[in-house]
């Protein structure tokens, strides 16, 4: 049965879609797996794009594209070549074949980061990374997390926002232990950010050991005493509105009555 979202216009769906979740040309770029330029023809009626609507309608229900949009083909059944980068070497070249379909769940070990839309510009972020300290992998996936937050402390303009993060711990055989750092209300992104950046060195991962030693050290934590052996595999980060007002905040800061407290508070 033809749904209310069934008889919006392809550009009707893209802007709504971008405005429900307060996401950039280049964020619904990735998730519909085009590039930005083409989200924006479709949004101003340069393209048919008829061919998205199923994507579409799933990011704006659902927050989430299940389905890719299948590329186009040429009337011999090859994929159409697309333009090439900007500084390449030929003028176009074949796009990978997404088949409609979203790529397979990624194995354990792999790098993998997938996002959950939610109203008001929120989100849950779910990184997965490989234990080897030196892979690109987990280099990726440290750089994710980082990303995450600097996307959080940017969009930060009228509305405060806070980050729960949750960490997945593995040993080398394989157990696994799941990790709620920060207290109850998450952290301010951009407190993380200092820290990291003043603290830290620069190293997020730095930073994640720190708070994980703090929640091993509260009563009833899921830490491990030790976190010998154990490394990060999976990091969750739940972004959300702030109870207390930009304001107040601020006020607080001014007036020297808030603290940003390390090792799993984040107040």
């Amino acid at each position: 049965m033809p749904t209310d979202n069934d008889r919006l216009s392809i550009q009707e769906l893209v802007q709504r879609s971008k405005d429900a979740y307060g996401l950039t040309w280049a964020e619904m770029g990735q998730q519909l797996g085009r590039s930005e330029k083409m989200i924006r023809k479709l949004a101003k009626g340069e393209a048919a794009g008829e061919s998205f609507r199923q994507s579409l309608t799933e990011l704006y229900e659902d927050g989430q594209v299940k389905h890719l949009t299948p590329r186009r083909r040429r009337k011999d059944g090859q994929l159409a070549p697309v333009r090439a980068k900007r500084g390449a070497d030929t003028k176009s070249v074949a796009p990978v074949d997404t088949k409609g379909l979203r790529a397979q769940p990624v194995k354990r070990g792999r790098f993998r980061h997938e996002v959950q839309n939610l109203a008001g510009g929120n989100r849950i972020a779910i990184t997965d990374m490989p234990k080897t300290s030196r892979s690109q992998g987990r280099k990726k996936g440290w750089e994710s997390v980082r990303d995450e937050l600097r996307r959080v402390s940017k969009s930060q303009a009228r509305k405060d926002k806070r980050v729960k993060v949750r960490v997945v711990l593995e040993d080398e055989h394989g157990e696994r232990r799941i990790v709620n750092i920060g207290s109850k209300s998450g952290y301010h992104a951009s407190d993380v950010l200092t820290d990291v950046r003043t603290v830290h060195g620069g190293n997020m991962e730095s930073w994640v050991d720190d708070q994980l030693q703090g929640a091993g050290s509260k009563p009833g934590s899921s830490a491990p005493e030790s976190l010998a052996g154990f490394k990060v595999v999976q990091m969750e980060q739940t972004s959300f509105d702030a109870s207390r007002t930009k304001v107040e905040r601020q006020e607080q800061e001014a007036s020297g009555r808030r603290r940003w407290g390390r090792a799993g508070s984040g107040r």
